[in-house]
């Protein structure tokens, strides 16, 4: 017969792993959006890091703002841009 505190310690560990590292797991595909939209934007792939851009400026739009308005302004979006300013 297993041990139920053996079990609950197990379980304690398991909980503790999975709230470290799955915040960095949501993180990752935010950096990993934000490098594709670099690498679209500097291959000047406007459209494509106009989608990246806009989903990562309405979650942070603090970190996002200038990436998101020099892509519009590169898209000639001008009104666009604008009503973010």
């Amino acid at each position: 017969m297993a041990n139920p505190l053996i079990n609950n310690k197990i379980l304690y560990f398991i909980g503790i792993l999975s709230f470290l590292f799955f915040p960095q797991m949501l993180w990752g595909q935010d950096n990993t959006d934000a490098q594709i939209a670099k690498q679209y934007f500097d291959q000047q792939e406007f459209e494509k890091s106009e989608i990246l851009y806009k989903k990562l400026y309405s979650q942070s739009p603090e970190k996002y703002y200038k990436n998101y308005y020099s892509n519009l302004i590169a898209l000639r979006k001008y009104n666009e841009a604008k009503e973010i300013v």
